[in-house]
């Protein structure tokens, strides 16, 4: 009895371990979207519902999908797939569940555009332009890209002037990005889904770091810029951003910040007392350094804001480029940082400056 006792404690004491330190999830009226949302977590993964259906879910990454691990904790590592070896894996399991009646796939973003010339094409030449589209070997790609039959006579100089680098930063690195998307469309459930694989130049090497998935009928449609994706200009980014920044810009004066209605200098910062971000009721402190901003911290009031951040969040930057097992995640843009902190009474959502190129 007594082996039986300890082997029992052994037990719950491993899976206390295995589960996230945080609060699996929550069922609230968001106050952006007005609409009873339920978050909730997969293995350390988020996911939410609206009225009982999956709208968003970064994949179980205990459980491979499309024969592919990712989403992993830590982020990086040596097990992450390949670039080519992840597109033909994916393209693989599409094609043999495309046989299935009223399913259909397609590559999307700028890749939507030439479907037609990509559906001719071998699958090797295939996912070489897939990724050319995508600017995966940079704007140069997009001259290699006319010597692939049925590209020839395009003109990809709007895709090559608007081309970014994107960065994204994990832990105290910043690596190269960029996010794939496939269109899904499953008629025989009345299914819309977009995949989306989001990439990290290891080592040189573009390894495979997130899969997620949106149930939307056209990605496009919830916002006018996503970090990773090709094809997006900065000048919407603004747009997006502009909430999150107070309208402000990096490096702007003490001054214009205290300028803010109800702002306050707070020895060598300035905060405001009471503030919304995204509708959540909060307070904010600005960080300077050499005189500009380089720091902006939004302290929430309870749990159920920590859940309505992440929606909101997600809704203007996409998938969370990390997401700890104490259920802190941050998103990436190339100058900006931002972290959503789990804490049951008092979640942070912080942005900092972050310049820092890829070494």
């Amino acid at each position: 009895m007594k082996k039986i006792w300890i082997a029992s404690l052994a037990l719950i004491l491993a899976l206390s371990v295995a589960l996230p330190a945080f609060a699996l999830g929550m069922t609230f009226t968001h106050p952006e979207i007005g609409e009873p949302m339920t978050v909730s977590f997969v293995n350390g993964m988020p996911q939410f519902k609206i009225y009982g259906f999956t709208y968003y879910q970064i994949v179980d990454p205990q459980t491979p999908y499309r024969g592919l691990t990712a989403n992993r904790t830590p982020l990086i590592g040596e097990e992450m797939p390949g670039l080519e070896e992840s597109v033909n894996q994916v393209l693989d399991s599409a094609e043999a569940a495309s046989g299935r009646e009223g399913l259909s796939f397609s590559a999307a973003g700028v890749a939507a555009d030439y479907a037609e010339q990509l559906d001719r094409l071998p699958r090797g030449e295939k996912v070489r332009a897939i990724l050319l589209l995508n600017g995966f070997s940079g704007p140069e790609g997009y001259t290699e890209l006319q010597s692939i039959p049925g590209f020839e006579g395009e003109d990809f100089s709007g895709l090559a002037d608007t081309y970014l680098i994107y960065t994204a930063r994990v832990g105290e690195r910043r690596y190269e990005y960029r996010v794939l998307p496939f269109s899904f469309e499953d008629a025989e459930n009345h299914e819309y889904y977009v995949e989306w694989y989001a990439y990290l130049k290891v080592d040189g090497q573009w390894r495979l770091a997130r899969i997620a998935r949106e149930f939307a009928d056209q990605f496009e449609s919830r916002q006018l810029y996503v970090h990773g994706v090709a094809g997006f200009g900065l000048e919407p980014l603004y747009d997006v951003h502009y909430e999150a920044m107070r309208e402000l810009e990096w490096g702007a004066p003490m001054d214009s910040v205290i300028g803010l209605e109800g702002a306050e200098a707070d020895g060598n910062g300035v905060r405001i007392s009471e503030t919304a971000l995204f509708r959540i009721p909060c307070s904010v402190s600005f960080a300077f350094a050499g005189g500009g901003l380089e720091g902006i911290t939004y302290s929430l009031r309870n749990e159920q804001s920590y859940y309505s951040a992440f929606i909101s969040l997600y809704m203007r930057y996409a998938d969370p480029v990390t997401v700890s097992p104490e259920g802190d995640m941050t998103w990436s843009l190339n100058d900006t940082y931002i972290e959503l902190i789990y804490d049951k009474n008092q979640p942070l959502v912080r942005l900092t400056r972050d310049t820092a190129g890829v070494p």
